[in-house]
């Protein structure tokens, strides 16, 4: 697998503990989304842009060696580079940290109402400086997520009927020789 900058890395929750398998019912099997950045100018390594619990930041695609991915791209490779220089913008803001209080405050209501009623609802939810992991993402491609749903989750980047422009063009279990360099 190639990868362009803008692709929007998935990672599948795989824990079959309790709380993983709540989970993973609440909101489905993917638990985190990243994105594709570039990569190293030396040794040639794959970098993605994420949030984590630390904050908006770079790192190795290679921390999710043996991880299950999946790959979705944007396909107009112009928009995809756009978002991923935007999210390289995020990362270079030190005001850009990992929003812990949006996961009671606003995605466990969302994720509730959802279960109970089918319909994706906001509860006041709009867009900031803080991010969990798939609202960078979804800040990075200038929200096709849109905020009536409220805050973007990962797996929301496989509803090709609200992304049609996004498709996904890989699965599997990730190893460092996938990367195509």
């Amino acid at each position: 697998m190639k990868f362009k900058a803008g692709d929007i890395i998935l990672v599948k929750r795989e824990g079959n503990d309790f709380i993983s398998k709540i989970v993973n019912w609440a909101i489905g099997e993917w638990g985190h989304a990243a994105i594709y950045y570039d990569e190293t100018k030396r040794t040639k390594q794959p970098l993605l842009i994420e949030s984590i619990g630390r904050g908006v930041q770079t790192r190795l695609l290679s921390d999710y060696g043996g991880y299950y991915i999946a790959v979705v791209q944007h396909e107009d490779s112009k928009v995809a580079l756009k978002a991923a220089d935007e999210a390289c913008r995020i990362a270079n803001d030190s005001a850009a940290w990992y929003d812990y209080w949006d996961l009671p405050r606003f995605v466990v209501p969302r994720i509730i109402w959802y279960k109970l009623f089918g319909e994706r609802l906001s509860f006041g939810y709009r867009h900031n400086n803080f991010f969990i992991c798939s609202e960078l993402v979804n800040a990075a491609y200038d929200y096709p997520i849109p905020e009536s749903w409220g805050e973007a989750l990962p797996g929301d980047f496989l509803n090709t009927l609200l992304l049609p422009k996004f498709k996904k063009v890989w699965e599997g279990r990730y190893k460092e020789e996938d990367s195509g360099s």
